[in-house]
């Protein structure tokens, strides 16, 4: 099952927080529901909090590429943060990794809205969090 928090920070910028596993039917419609509410909101700065989101697999790059597309379309903006490294590499490996701005932490989501998407990550310490340059480096066997 997939939940969705919505939380607002002190700027123009939605939060959600995605709990569990984005799965096809009804959890990937739940998490599109959620960025197509966000946008009649008014928000066109997202931020995907993936935190507490367990192991997705095409289902779930599935709704993050739709996610992405829904934002993009609307003139917005889509950050991920806290991505899981299995998760990181297997959009590196259908070549989507290049489309999401990862983000190491909120804060650094936050900062990043109105500057160009960075090049360049740090990795954490953290199991979940920015692994966007390893993975832009490393070779992925499964």
């Amino acid at each position: 099952m997939l939940r969705i928090e919505q939380r607002r920070p002190e700027n123009d910028v939605m939060i959600l927080d995605v709990i569990g596993k984005i799965a096809p039917g009804a959890p990937e419609r739940t998490l599109a529901n959620a960025v197509t509410s966000t946008i009649l909101k008014g928000y066109r700065k997202l931020v995907l909090n993936l935190a507490e989101t367990t192991s997705s697999d095409a289902s779930g790059i599935s709704a993050l590429l739709g996610a992405y597309l829904e934002m993009r379309n609307a003139g917005g903006e889509l950050k991920l943060v806290n991505i899981e490294r299995r998760f990181a590499q297997l959009l590196k490996v259908v070549s989507l990794l290049a489309y999401f701005d990862v983000c190491e932490s909120e804060q650094d989501a936050l900062a990043s809205f109105g500057s160009a998407p960075r090049a360049s990550a740090r990795t954490p310490d953290s199991p979940h969090g920015q692994w966007a340059s390893e993975v832009a480096t490393s070779s992925v066997y499964f």
